[in-house]
């Protein structure tokens, strides 16, 4: 952390100073200076006491629009789809549900939705498994650029694919970022709501090829397997 985050972090962590001051002193004297990941959490997060919550008690808040969060600084608006508003990733998505809206691929707002009370999950993967991913088409989209190696479970709740050692390649599928962002999109709201995507949204038949909305696991959903959900809905075609 730079002195520039340390200060900004320090000032809002102090009771005898208002929220609002300390985001007028950032956009003042810091608006072009690029903040940490966790600076802009706190920052978000202190932009919403100031404009008030939607409901406090349950720590939802209004759609925060990307125009007023970059009135505060330029470095609220990523290339890399908002790292700083990522659930369990940085500070603000380990603390809260967060919701991203999109608008024409990029993000246009962002919503607090409830406190994070998932437990945190190690969610690192095998460098060969990582290595073959890479080198695959994205299952949804099929092409070969900015590919991500997505855990096919969004819940993250398998212990067997949270051990490296007990890994294996079909626990993990390539998706290109457009798709894995959606995917990721999709699966916090079934988290949140405990109600597995619909993908009869997307023209199919069929909302699930296992369970239903209310199942607790995600084999089944469209998002765990695309294709294998395509073969499986096509089978009487």
């Amino acid at each position: 952390m730079n002195r520039i985050d340390e200060k900004i972090i320090n000032l809002l962590n102090n009771k005898s100073i208002k929220n609002e001051d300390v985001l007028e002193y950032v956009k003042e004297k810091f608006k072009t200076s690029q903040l940490g990941n966790t600076t802009l959490g706190y920052l978000f997060e202190a932009y919403v006491g100031v404009v008030g919550w939607e409901d406090e008690s349950k720590f939802i808040s209004p759609d925060i629009s990307m125009t007023e969060l970059l009135a505060i600084n330029d470095y609220f608006k990523t290339t890399n789809g908002c790292q700083w508003a990522r659930t369990d990733q940085n500070y603000l998505g380990r603390k809260y549900n967060i919701i991203r809206t999109r608008s024409k691929g990029k993000v246009y707002s962002i919503k607090l939705n409830g406190l994070n009370d998932r437990p945190q999950r190690f969610r690192g993967i095998r460098k060969d498994i990582v290595s073959k991913i890479k080198n695959q088409n994205c299952v949804i989209l099929d092409i070969g650029t900015n590919i991500e190696v997505d855990h096919k479970n969004g819940r993250y709740n398998d212990k067997n694919v949270s051990n490296i050692k007990k890994q294996q390649l079909n626990d993990f599928q390539p998706l290109c970022k457009t798709a894995n962002d959606a995917k990721r999109h999709h699966c916090k709201i079934c988290i949140s709501n405990n109600k597995r995507y619909d993908a009869k949204k997307l023209g199919y038949k069929k909302g699930w090829t296992i369970g239903n909305e209310n199942s607790q696991n995600c084999i089944g959903c469209y998002w765990y397997d695309p294709p294998e959900f395509n073969k499986t809905i096509s089978k009487k075609f």
